[in-house]
């Protein structure tokens, strides 16, 4: 897998990733471009072969940083590429100085929380009705996880 940093011309294509991989709750086109715009965020693309299979945004501040969205494309997940990811970011977070990461996961995505946990990761809170759920006005709690680095 290789990872690169976002430039213009992959806000489209990580727009199609976020809308495949969270059909229901997704990161508009506009949104990715302010995220992507912003000094305080960090942004990689994964690429396998040829094909981008999913990315990642963290943004980060005064010794901490917050997981704003991480996607892989579903026939790659549960193949390394998550945690590939993430080793990259919080490598390079250290070197900035970060000390703890937080994010937020649907109580449902035990695949995410036991990777989260490989970490070190802790749960620290739950947001209750935090996400849109799969039925119609129903909606899901998050957990919140918090990794020290």
């Amino acid at each position: 897998m290789k990872l690169q940093p976002f430039d213009a011309a992959h806000i489209l294509v990580a727009a199609e990733v976020d809308a495949k991989c969270f059909p229901i709750q997704n990161f508009s086109v506009e949104l990715l471009q302010q995220l992507v715009s912003s000094p305080q965020v960090m942004d990689y693309l994964a690429h396998h072969d040829d094909e981008v299979i999913g990315y990642m945004l963290v943004r980060h501040a005064a010794g901490e940083a917050e997981i704003l969205t991480i996607a892989v494309l579903e026939k790659y997940r549960r193949k390394g590429y998550a945690e590939e990811m993430l080793t990259t970011c919080f490598t390079e977070l250290q070197s900035q100085q970060v000390e703890k990461v937080y994010l937020e996961v649907r109580v449902s995505n035990t695949a995410a929380c036991k990777l989260y946990e490989k970490f070190g990761g802790q749960q620290v809170a739950i947001r209750p009705k935090y996400y849109e759920a799969a039925a119609a006005g129903q909606m899901e709690d998050a957990f919140v996880y918090c990794i020290a680095l």
